[in-house]
């Protein structure tokens, strides 16, 4: 996801005046039309494409946090991503904002729900036990990820729930 045009400038070349994210990379800083100019595509659009022609049987997988999944698919033509939203926004009780998103997506399109990897916890993460608990929210979140449509991948071995 770093390496989608927005992210890279922002973490790499900020648009002067902006300050970026990281402070020291002010000094290398490009307006959007350069930073436009020295990158023009989306690099994971071009691998995507680049892929689809020479390995069509090859299924890309990304990695997507900062509300990114649903551009990793729908404009970057990635075929699965991980859906961090599910986790996150369930763990913290967001649950106007995680209904939201999946609203925007079915209006979008509901087939992209099924290209979403809905997880409850991952190795950058604590357990789902720890995040979830043992109880009601725990149960309550295993039953979303056993019957959203998308793919699973519940990640919980570890949480000995």
């Amino acid at each position: 996801m770093t390496l989608t045009k927005k992210h890279f400038q922002r973490l790499w070349y900020p648009e002067p005046g902006g300050g970026g994210a990281i402070p020291t990379r002010a000094e290398h800083g490009l307006t959007k039309e350069q930073f436009d100019a020295a990158m023009p595509n989306e690099f994971w659009r071009e691998v995507v494409d680049r892929v689809a022609a020479e390995a069509p049987d090859t299924l890309l997988l990304a990695e997507a946090f900062w509300l990114l999944e649903g551009y990793f698919v729908r404009t970057l033509g990635m075929h699965r991503v991980y859906n961090s939203a599910f986790m996150h926004m369930l763990r913290d009780e967001d649950n106007a904002k995680y209904r939201s998103v999946i609203k925007n997506t079915i209006e979008f399109d509901p087939e992209i729900l099924k290209r979403y990897v809905n997880f409850m916890n991952n190795p950058d993460e604590r357990t789902a036990v720890d995040q979830f608990g043992k109880d009601d929210k725990y149960i309550g979140v295993c039953v979303m990820l056993a019957t959203m449509p998308a793919c699973r991948c519940s990640a919980t071995a570890r949480s000995k729930a």
